[in-house]
């Protein structure tokens, strides 16, 4: 999240509070962010042929979803080995090509100006008083054609409903 103007440091699937198993999911190199979702043997195959290692997928420890979980912590290894050769944009390309489930895991800031989060209506302005504007996280969820958050109000100013809640609540 950007705070004062600075942005947080990446930390992966782990957080102060919770570690998970040995920190999965954290990039030890610096120019890949992406989250990869392959979650059946199938893709599992696919993956390991796209990364040009089709003899991963053979091998007992990696063979199926069970043996993998159980040995998540050298496959962690030969993932980041092997994608640690490429970028963000290049693997992108690869695993689009291949069929595997993927996205870019985007800092805070290019997720505000990422054109789809836009087209999608996930970001939306709203005034906070003496004019200033702060753009905010829309509704992720769609409905057919309802355009959801059009209607939304700006905060109230200081006792800008006092009277008519006062009327409301019979105060």
């Amino acid at each position: 999240m950007v705070v004062e103007g600075r942005e947080r440091r990446r930390q992966g699937s782990s957080t102060r509070i919770r570690r998970r198993h040995t920190d999965c999911g954290r990039p030890t190199f610096s120019t890949l962010h992406v989250v990869v979702a392959v979650g059946n043997d199938t893709l599992f195959v696919k993956l390991c042929d796209a990364l040009g290692h089709a003899e991963w997928a053979g091998e007992a420890r990696f063979a199926t979803v069970l043996a993998r979980n159980e040995y998540h912590v050298e496959l962690k290894a030969c993932l980041e080995q092997r994608l640690a050769a490429a970028t963000t944009v290049e693997w992108e390309a690869v695993l689009e090509s291949a069929g595997i489930p993927h996205g870019p895991l985007n800092s805070v800031p290019q997720l505000m100006q990422n054109p789809h989060v836009e087209a999608r209506g996930m970001l939306i302005d709203i005034g906070i008083g003496q004019g200033k504007p702060l753009r905010i996280a829309g509704n992720p969820v769609k409905i057919g054609g309802v355009d959801t958050l059009t209607n939304v109000r700006n905060p109230p100013s200081l006792d800008q409903d006092r009277d008519r809640l006062l009327v409301e609540f019979k105060l």
